[in-house]
């Protein structure tokens, strides 16, 4: 295997979360639901949160622009209207980018997958540029019609095709399967939490670096656009 590590079910141990997959295969799923809850639950919801608390707090609270420069007001002072609050905005707008380019790029071929999977479609460059062309599309008209008429109305379509999704995995899908992995996963993300947190210590390498280390930089890029969206959609009636 060109010194990849492989355990005695065929899986690599150098890619698995806390290496439990060598030769347990109940452990590695369990460990794998850990590790998933770990990376899409609670935490990149933190990491929004902070950003969102602090604009809502300088917007709300001072009359500060909405923006991620008034984060820094406290340090920066006067100067975030000058060029270190322009560089900071600037840095904002990039980090969204990226963010943003990624989760196009994973979603379109995840969707892509589907799509060949239900219809042949195929998953070349023709129909990754098809279908990066039609999300765009969307997403545009959405912003152009503004957060009530576009961005809200977009939002709840999603949240609504989600809930159906969800309503014909638990009556179609295996149930009980499904039940079963949420309670061990989620009792294995308890139990291991703290370890899948610890920046050392680890015997996955591979696995925190490829894994861990890219997601948390994906929600940190994300976490200007969506503590803005958080912080804007939150204030509630004065």
């Amino acid at each position: 295997m060109g010194g990849v590590a492989v355990g005695d079910n065929g899986v690599r141990t150098d890619w698995a979360p806390l290496g439990a997959a060598a030769g347990d295969v109940a452990a590695a799923r369990d460990l794998a639901m850990a590790a998933t809850i770990f990376h899409w639950g609670l935490h990149p919801w933190a990491i929004y949160a902070v950003v969102a608390l602090a604009l809502a707090f300088f917007a709300y609270n001072h009359n500060l622009p909405l923006t991620l420069r008034s984060a820094f007001y406290p340090l920066l002072g006067e100067r975030v209207w000058g060029f270190w609050g322009h560089l900071i905005d600037t840095l904002a707008v990039f980090a969204t980018l990226f963010g943003l380019t990624t989760s196009l790029g994973f979603g379109t071929k995840q969707a892509l997958s589907g799509f060949n999977y239900l219809f042949g479609w195929g998953t070349g460059s023709v129909a990754i540029v098809v279908l990066v062309t039609v999300i765009t599309a969307i997403a545009i008209v959405s912003v152009v019609r503004g957060l009530d008429g576009g961005v809200k109305v977009l939002s709840e379509v999603n949240m609504g095709l989600a809930l159906l999704l969800l309503l014909v995995i638990m009556f179609v899908g295996p149930t009980g399967d499904i039940m079963t992995a949420i309670f061990s996963g989620g009792a294995a993300y308890v139990k291991e939490v703290v370890w899948l947190s610890m920046p050392f210590g680890r015997e996955d390498t591979n696995f925190a670096q490829g894994w861990t280390s890219f997601y948390w930089a994906w929600w940190i890029s994300w976490s200007p656009f969506v503590g803005m969206f958080i912080a804007r959609v939150s204030r509630g009636v004065p």
